[in-house]
């Protein structure tokens, strides 16, 4: 069997799904581990509180990680169409070499359109009386 060329859209689709869940699964273990150990103000002795930036990074990953595995998936799905629609299109360039090479004309279809046949236009027309 020969070396086929890849697709690199679906390749691209591949890596970009695996980035897209893992990363997504890390953030949301590495924020809710730090999640309960961290205050989320620091407060000084003058009743001063600043907002520190965790707490912006929790809203942020905690709201979005879902879209972003979600769409982790969607590509990974979308990267099984074009991997099953790839294959098809091979067997079919198989199937149609296999049967040109036997010799049978019927499962070779031609893809050009059949000729247009003239009509006789006075099959439309009113009988006269």
């Amino acid at each position: 069997m020969e070396m086929q060329r890849k697709n690199p859209f679906e390749i691209a689709l591949w890596v970009l799904s695996v980035v897209l869940i893992v990363g997504s699964v890390v953030a949301l273990y590495a924020v809710a581990s730090t999640y309960f150990g961290v205050s989320s103000y620091s407060c000084s002795g003058e009743d001063v509180c600043d907002e520190q930036i965790l707490s912006y990074l929790y809203q942020i990953v905690f709201s979005a990680a879902p879209g972003v595995i979600a769409s982790g998936f969607g590509c990974a799905a979308i990267a099984l169409g074009v991997r099953a629609i790839d294959i098809n299109a091979r067997r079919r360039v198989e199937h149609v070499e296999l049967a040109a090479d036997a010799g049978i004309a019927e499962t070779v279809q031609d893809p050009r359109p059949a000729p247009v046949q003239q009509i006789d236009p006075s099959l439309f027309m009113r009988p006269r009386d």
